[in-house]
Parts: structure tokens; C-alpha cells; sequence
């Protein structure tokens, strides 16, 4: 009976810690004044590009989590994203947060082909200062128009092969590899084919060839290893507009600071 007692018990903190969605953009800090705004332009964004931007703040860190580890089962509850495209993003933003648990940007399966977390990790550092001065609103532009400027090349149902190094260091944490063979076999041909062989810019790739965003240049596809961990959390559906989130994943990519 006990053991009953102390799951229903934790079953409520989660229910409660994770609340369901009231739009794209949930302010439950309340330091967002325009979110009117806010929500519609993520409407039209939705409309026209098919990606769901979902914005959440909050007054603190749920007890039990880290923002990553809420950002990731929060990503998994609304099921932020078309259904089988996982073209979602979550924006968490903490009012007053600790270093670590300020602001992250979690990215879907479908998104991390077209933003490496390294450059989710660049946008953020752009909006921090607006942060720490409790200007919530313009760090919030600066991270929207961070992403839409990475997603400019997006197409609707194409997904880029996205870069696979946590894919990779997942399977490392899981089963005993060695790590000298993890580096040489597999890290470093993986980063290498990631970018362009020229300027190391991002590439978008096509049957066997690739162009480099940047440079321009067009080469020949690299052969690539296949992730060793494969799909993402099925998402559950959201709470507004009558349907919620169309039903995305997240593997947990992205950034935090």
C-alpha cells in the first residue's frame, strides 16, 4: 500500500510539473507583456513553414529537474512538431536563473539537420545580455530571429542528416566501446562529413551531392554511418486551438545556459 502511496504521490508532482500547453507562447512567469504578439507571429511562422515554435517560462526550475531534463519531457508531453517530420522547438526561459538553468533551446529531430547545437548555443549567447538585464521580451526577438535566420533554407518533410555525435555518445554511454576506437572510427569521419570539406560551412545535400551553404561549392556525398540510436520520443498531443501540438520528438538537442 505504501509503495502505491509513493507512486501516485510521484505521478502527481510530474502531472503538476508538467502543465499542458495554452498556446505557442506559455508565459507563465508573466514577464513576456507582448505575448499576444508573440503568439501570433508564431502562428503565421507555423503556417507558412510548417515548424512549430512552442515559447515556456517559468518562475523556477520544477524541483527534480534541471531546465535540459524538463525541456526534454516537456518537448515529449506536448509532442511539439508535425507527427513524423519532428520539426519542433522548444524555448525555455527562466525568470532569474541560475547558470545552466537560464535559457535552452530545444530542438526536434527533423530541426537539428538545419542547427547544430553549438549554433543554438551562439543564438542564446546574443540574447543573454538582454537576459540578465530582466529584458525578457528582446531576448526572446533575438532568439526567434536567431532561429529563423538558421532555418531559412527549411523545406517542409525534408529531412537534413543531422550532425549524429550525440546519437553517437549515447550508445558510448550505454555499452562498453572502446574510447580510442570511438574517437578514430567514428567521431572524427562523422564531424568531418558534417561540414564542408572547403570552408567547414553547413551543407545541404542531394541524392550524392552536397553544396555548401557558405561557400557554394558542390561536391560528392560522403558515405555516413548510420546513427546507432534511431527515432525520437513520440510526442502527445498539446491543449489549444482545439488539436495541441501536431505529435514531434526531441532527442534532447540542443543548447542551455
Amino acid at each position: 500500500m505504501k509503495k502505491y502511496a509513493i507512486f501516485i504521490l510521484l505521478f502527481a508532482v510530474t502531472a503538476f510539473a508538467l502543465p499542458q500547453s495554452t498556446g505557442f507562447v506559455n508565459d507563465y512567469a508573466n514577464i513576456l507583456p507582448d505575448r499576444a504578439q508573440f503568439e501570433e507571429g508564431l502562428l503565421l511562422y507555423e503556417q507558412n513553414t510548417t515548424i512549430e515554435v512552442a515559447v515556456v517560462t517559468l518562475d523556477s526550475v520544477p524541483e527534480g529537474y534541471t531546465l535540459f531534463s524538463y525541456g526534454v519531457d516537456l518537448f515529449k508531453e506536448w509532442g511539439i512538431g508535425k507527427k513524423g517530420e519532428d520539426n519542433g522547438i522548444l524555448i525555455l526561459m527562466v525568470k532569474n536563473g541560475t547558470v545552466g538553468n537560464r535559457m535552452r533551446i530545444e530542438l526536434g529531430w527533423g530541426i537539428q539537420g538545419y542547427i547544430t547545437g553549438s549554433e543554438a548555443g551562439t543564438i542564446l549567447d546574443k540574447a543573454m545580455p538582454y537576459y540578465t538585464q530582466g529584458d525578457y521580451q528582446t531576448a526572446l526577438d533575438i532568439i526567434l530571429l536567431g532561429l529563423s535566420d538558421e532555418l531559412v533554407d527549411y523545406v517542409p518533410g525534408k529531412v537534413v542528416p543531422r550532425d549524429q555525435t550525440v546519437d553517437i555518445i549515447l550508445s558510448l554511454v550505454l555499452g562498453n566501446f572502446p574510447l580510442f576506437v570511438f574517437l578514430v572510427i567514428i567521431i572524427i569521419p562523422i564531424a568531418m562529413s558534417n561540414r564542408c570539406p572547403y570552408c567547414r560551412g553547413k551543407i545541404k545535400c542531394e541524392g550524392d551531392y552536397c553544396t555548401c551553404l557558405k561557400c557554394k561549392k558542390k561536391f560528392k556525398r560522403k558515405k555516413r554511418y548510420a546513427p546507432l540510436i534511431i527515432g525520437g520520443f513520440g510526442g502527445g498531443g498539446g491543449g489549444f486551438g482545439g488539436g495541441g501540438f501536431g505529435g514531434g520528438g526531441s532527442g534532447g538537442g540542443g543548447a542551455g545556459r
